[in-house]
């Protein structure tokens, strides 16, 4: 049963394998104990899951439950515990407290390559996670630098199509992006699309991930023909693969109201940046840097519509020249 969830969960079906993890977890917390390595590991799945969905509240403290556990059951360098403290910071970064995570993405990183060697994937997962908190934080640079050594790494050890290979490639040309390599980033968006649609599959979480970062770099370079329809396609699938209320929906509206505003549809993206912002008060609070960012973007935007009007009453008006022309 526990393996069939894990199953659900890889293929982005996150409500089949949270309704399978509780019902393991509850039946290891009667026969095996609430200490059980076993029961720990089904916490640390229902965990995973709560965060894959975007429950980042009910994610923490368990995370935190669950680490606090595998410290006393299975000690500080024990790879669960680790894992633990990795997904703990993966927690963080979602919710914006970068603060929180960088240290501990560093030390999970540090323990792993002493308990684990250079090579092993698992080290190599922690140098792609603190890279992108490194992203997050606008360290394009640093974040670049240890991207590129991360994907040389999983080409070698996993692989060209490992899953984790390819979201090395998507890391990197998110990078390019910010930077403005334009580029360099879209035919690498346009490789990473291919291969999880091969590999993954069409509505797999990743794979529309893909397509909203493709459709990102179009809006970028001016190519609101093409980022409009793929951000629409890419909407819709997140509503009906991920819910309406999880924070990738909400970025999918919120990207979407972007391209509307940039070609001055005003009356379309305004009310969807509205409905972003009330959106993502009430899922990811009023002081995540998201929250912060539909507020901004909703008070720039009503800012231009009111310098419209104002421009638009004063060319309407007839100059007194032309009543009283010659």
């Amino acid at each position: 049963m526990a393996s069939l969830a894990t199953t659900y969960h890889a293929q982005g079906h996150y409500g089949k394998a949270e309704h399978m993890i509780v019902e393991v977890l509850d039946l290891r917390r009667e026969v095996l104990g609430a200490e059980h390595p076993d029961t720990i590991s089904s916490m640390a799945n229902l965990a995973t899951t709560y965060h894959t969905q975007g429950h980042y509240g009910k994610a923490e403290p368990m995370k935190v439950e669950v680490l606090d556990l595998r410290r006393e059951v299975l000690g500080a360098k024990h790879p669960d515990t680790i894992w633990s403290m990795a997904n703990l910071a993966g927690t963080y970064h979602e919710q914006g407290h970068y603060g929180k995570a960088e240290p501990m993405m560093v030390e999970v990183l540090d323990l792993r390559r002493e308990v684990l060697g250079a090579k092993h994937p698992d080290t190599i997962e922690s140098m792609a996670n603190l890279a992108t908190t490194y992203h997050a934080q606008g360290y394009f640079g640093k974040a670049e630098h240890m991207i590129v050594e991360v994907l040389d790494l999983r080409r070698e050890v996993l692989g060209a199509k490992h899953p984790d290979t390819i979201w090395s490639i998507a890391d990197l040309a998110a990078t390019y992006h910010k930077k403005g390599h334009y580029g360099k980033a879209e035919p690498m968006m346009v490789e990473v699309l291919d291969l999880r649609r091969e590999v993954l599959g069409a509505k797999h979480p990743a794979t529309i991930l893909s397509m909203a970062d493709l459709a990102a770099t179009y809006h970028a370079q001016g190519h609101y023909g093409k980022a409009e329809p793929m951000k629409v396609e890419v909407l819709d699938l997140r509503r009906e693969v991920l819910g309406a209320k999880h924070p990738d929906t909400i970025s999918s509206m919120a990207n979407l109201a972007t391209t509307y505003h940039a070609q001055g549809h005003y009356g379309k993206a305004e009310p969807i940046m509205v409905e972003v912002l009330d959106l993502r008060r009430e899922v990811l609070g009023a002081k995540h840097p998201d929250t912060l960012q539909a507020m901004q973007a909703l008070a720039v935007s009503r800012h231009i519509a009111i310098k419209r009007k104002l421009h638009m009453l004063r060319t309407s008006q007839i100059p007194l020249t032309t009543m009283h022309g010659t």
